[in-house]
């Protein structure tokens, strides 16, 4: 049950970032982001594309040292863990509603500058790779 638990807030993690995301217009589309905005002065957080999320290759900061990564973290990589699972025929111990045909992977990296500007100029750069749907800072959200 306590396994069941974990995974069940993993997803609502990863679906709560998907949302607010799509919600606030985020991703290729944006470019006004506010240097004043309110978010973490040295993350980006990343989605992977639909195709590059099915290849589950493990990424390290080599991987983005073009943008001075010192940590590359994924979120819900226990429901990442799963779906991969669920595509490779693997049985698993426990469900999860995941919609596995829509799965992307979420990334948060960790940036060696601690600057806002830095954080929207690295953003726009992973952007532009090939196998990366959105790069944005990672926003704070209070409820009020």
């Amino acid at each position: 049950m306590k396994k069941k638990l974990i995974l069940l807030i993993g997803a609502i993690v990863v679906f709560i970032f998907a949302v607010v995301a799509l919600g606030l217009g985020l991703g290729k589309e944006s470019g006004g982001q506010d240097v004043e905005g309110d978010f973490v002065d040295n993350q980006v957080l990343i989605v992977l594309t639909r195709e590059e999320t099915l290849k589950f290759l493990d990424y390290t900061v080599e991987d983005f040292a073009d943008v001075g990564a010192i940590a590359v973290e994924e979120l819900g990589a226990d429901v990442t863990d799963w779906v991969r699972k669920k595509v490779l025929g693997i049985p698993t111990d426990n469900e999860m509603l995941v919609n596995i045909d829509k799965y992307c992977r979420i990334f948060s990296i960790t940036l060696d500058k601690h600057s806002k500007a830095n954080v929207i100029k690295m953003s726009k750069k992973l952007e532009q790779r090939d196998g990366i749907q959105s790069a944005e800072p990672n926003y704070i959200f209070s409820i009020a």
